[in-house]
C-alpha cells in the first residue's frame, strides 16, 4: 500500500481514509518481485564529530542585517560571534594537528618522525600502494625518513593524505553530531512502543508532532542511540529514557539545542531546530519528524537523511 506522499510526481486516483473507511477501490499495481534482492544496508554514522554543511552555513547568513537586532543581540555581533566560534573551533583542531604530529606536543621542537610516519604507514597502507611505497615512508637508524617525503614515489599520495588531515581538523567547522535516517511517523502518534515485558511506552504521551510548537521550533523523535555518550552506563531503555527527561535534555521541560538540516540545503525550509520531545529504542540511527515536515521537504523516505548538529550538553556518561 502506497500514500499519496510516496510518489513525487503523477500521483493519480488517491483514495482518503477517514478512521473507518475509504472513499473508495483500491487502484492495484502489479509488481513483480523476480530480480528482488537484499536492500541496502544502512549503517548508521561512526563518530561524535560532523563537520558542518557550507550550504547551511551560507543559508543562515545570507538574510543577516547587520543593523538589525535579533531578540536584542544586532546582527553584526551575532556574526562577530560566530566567526569568532569558528576560529575558536580551528584552533581546537590545530592543537590536536600539533599533540599528534610534533615531538613533545610541541609545535616550537618540529614534527615527530616517529609520529608521522606511522601515520603515513597507518593511511597508505588502506589505499593498496605497492611495498615499495610503504617502505619510503619508514624511518632509517638515525631516526629521518629513508626517502624524503617529496622524493616518494607516488608523493601526490602523501600530499593528499596530509592536506585531508589538515582539513578535516582545522578547515572543517566540527561539531557534535551525525546524520540520522528519516523514519515515517505513521503509526507512532497515538501509538506505543512495545517491546519487552518492562517496555509500554507512549511515544511523546500519544500527542501529534508540531511542526511549530510554543517556542517556535519543530518536535521530533530520535533513537535513544543519539544520547549514547551523555547517558549512564547499565540503563534498560525505560530507566535511560527516564534519565534524559529528568535532566531536561528531551520532555516538555527540554529546549532546542539541535539543528537538523537536509543535504543538499536549498533553503530555510531545510533548516530547523530541533526539540526533542522523545526517543524511542536504538534503530540505526533513526528519526521522527511532523508529517508536514515531509511535504515541505519531499521526503521519500528512501533513506532520507536528516544532519543533526547539537550545543555540548554538558554530560558525559552521566557525569557533568
Amino acid at each position: 500500500m502506497l500514500m499519496s506522499s510516496a510518489v513525487k510526481v503523477g500521483s493519480v486516483g488517491a483514495i482518503k481514509f477517514d478512521g473507518s473507511k475509504f472513499s473508495g477501490p483500491f487502484n492495484k499495481y502489479v509488481q513483480r518481485y523476480d530480480h528482488l534482492r537484499n536492500q541496502l544496508n544502512t549503517d548508521p554514522e561512526e563518530g561524535d564529530l560532523m563537520a558542518i554543511g557550507t550550504q547551511m552555513v551560507k543559508i543562515v547568513l545570507q538574510n543577516l542585517r547587520l543593523d538589525r537586532s535579533y531578540n536584542g543581540v544586532k546582527g553584526s555581533e551575532l556574526l562577530t560571534k560566530m566567526m569568532e566560534a569558528i576560529k575558536e573551533i580551528s584552533a581546537i583542531g590545530n592543537d590536536k594537528i600539533i599533540e599528534n604530529f610534533f615531538i613533545d606536543g610541541d609545535e616550537n621542537k618540529g614534527v615527530d618522525n616517529k609520529k608521522l610516519s606511522k601515520y603515513l604507514k597507518e593511511q597508505l597502507g588502506t589505499r593498496g600502494v605497492s611495498k615499495a611505497v610503504l617502505q619510503s615512508v619508514e624511518l632509517d637508524d638515525n631516526g629521518e625518513f629513508s626517502v624524503p617525503l617529496s622524493s616518494v614515489g607516488n608523493a601526490s599520495w602523501v600530499e593528499s593524505i596530509l592536506i585531508s588531515k589538515i582539513n578535516k581538523d582545522i578547515i572543517d567547522i566540527n561539531l557534535p553530531g551525525t546524520s540520522f535516517t528519516q523514519r515515517s511517523v505513521f503509526a507512532i502518534e497515538d501509538g506505543s512502543l512495545q517491546g519487552d515485558k518492562n517496555m509500554d511506552i507512549s511515544v511523546n504521551g500519544g500527542k501529534r508532532l508540531q511542526m511549530i510548537n510554543s517556542e517556535g521550533t519543530m518536535d521530533a523523535v530520535v533513537s535513544i542511540d543519539f544520547f549514547e555518550s551523555l547517558l549512564p552506563h547499565g540503563l534498560s531503555f525505560n530507566e535511560a529514557r527516564q534519565w534524559l527527561i529528568d535532566n531536561n535534555i528531551i520532555g516538555e521541560n527540554s529546549t532546542s539545542e539541535t539543528i537538523g538540516y537536509r543535504i543538499p540545503t536549498q533553503a530555510q525550509s531545510s533548516i530547523h531546530a530541533l526539540k526533542f520531545v522523545d526517543v524511542i529504542p536504538a534503530t540505526k540511527a533513526a528519526i521522527i519528524l511532523p508529517e508536514e515536515f515531509t511535504k515541505i521537504t519531499g521526503s521519500d523516505f528512501d533513506i532520507d537523511h536528516l544532519y543533526l548538529i547539537s550545543k555540548n550538553l554538558g554530560f558525559k556518561h552521566g557525569e557533568k
